[in-house]
């Protein structure tokens, strides 16, 4: 790398505090030597006014001038930044937008949009976008609450995120699943403006969601209609987590007196009850495999 290039590198890197310093020396070695220098060179007295003002006018050139240096090469290297970020999120199959919830648009959305629901860019506004949703899932923070209702806290700024899963038909007719992560953005005086976000295919990993609980299901099904009790057992809580509702005919009882606490152990053999209660405690910890046998 050559000398200017690294000259031209150390400004841009320039932190803020070392930047506010040097100018601060600067300004203050022009006070303490303009004058003597100026005066110096011309020692004559009429001139003095004018000799002050082309000083001041040539310090504000001079700093003005070094200022709009490191502004503009700290733009650039914004510039440069946002881009990659936006290669980086586009080679993710992802696609990033900006709103503004001032007027409920899209201010940005990336060319990949277009692939995502049928819509280019310039095409994708929020009325365009809501009627291809036929179905909306909130997620993370958000889950639990409507989509009005978490729009209306996110806005307000008691809700830093947006997360929520979409079912849309596409523009050309085609179903997907499309997940939607945003972070709030504000203005000046910290009111919420808008939303930066990421909008995601899904529409594979819902499929295999939607088939997995299809196996579980047709797998319970399966197990309910032999006589055997498929269950889940939470040793810290001493509690059934799922048991199959065969167990009401094959070992009596309600489902709701199976899953109570320390239920099970309450109702072994009391010769049986104390070994079995610890070997089942001791192998769960421990994550192993075990079968007991007990009254």
């Amino acid at each position: 790398m050559s000398r200017r290039a690294e000259r031209r590198r150390g400004l841009r890197s320039l932190p803020p505090d070392k930047a506010v310093l040097v100018y601060a020396l600067v300004g203050v070695l022009w006070i303490l030597f303009s004058d003597a220098l100026l005066f110096g060179w011309a020692d004559l007295p009429q001139f003095g006014q004018q000799l002050s003002t082309v000083k001041g006018l040539a310090f504000v050139a001079v700093t003005s001038a070094l200022l709009w240096v490191v502004l503009r090469h700290r733009e650039r290297d914004l510039i440069s930044h946002e881009e990659l970020y936006r290669r980086a999120i586009a080679q993710a199959g992802a696609v990033a937008y900006r709103d503004d919830i001032r007027t409920g648009q899209y201010t940005h959305a990336g060319e990949g949009v277009r692939a995502l629901t049928g819509l280019a860019p310039e095409e994708f506004t929020g009325e365009r976008f809501r009627a291809l949703i036929r179905e909306v899932v909130m997620r993370g923070r958000c889950e639990g609450l409507s989509p009005a209702e978490a729009r209306a806290r996110l806005h307000r700024g008691d809700l830093p995120a947006w997360e929520a899963d979409y079912r849309i038909v596409t523009r050309g007719g085609e179903e997907k699943w499309i997940s939607d992560v945003a972070v709030t953005m504000h203005g000046a005086g910290g009111e919420v403006t808008g939303s930066l976000g990421i909008l995601m295919d899904i529409t594979d990993r819902k499929r295999v969601e939607q088939e997995l609980r299809r196996s579980e299901e047709r797998y319970r099904r399966l197990v309910e209609a032999v006589s055997v009790v498929p269950w889940e057992y939470d040793p810290a809580q001493a509690q059934f987590t799922y048991i199959a509702p065969q167990v009401t005919e094959i070992a009596g009882h309600t489902l709701e007196e199976w899953h109570r606490p320390r239920f099970w152990e309450e109702h072994l053999h009391p010769e049986d009850r104390a070994a079995t209660a610890r070997a089942c405690g001791e192998l769960s910890a421990r994550g192993e495999d075990h079968t007991l046998e007990y009254r």
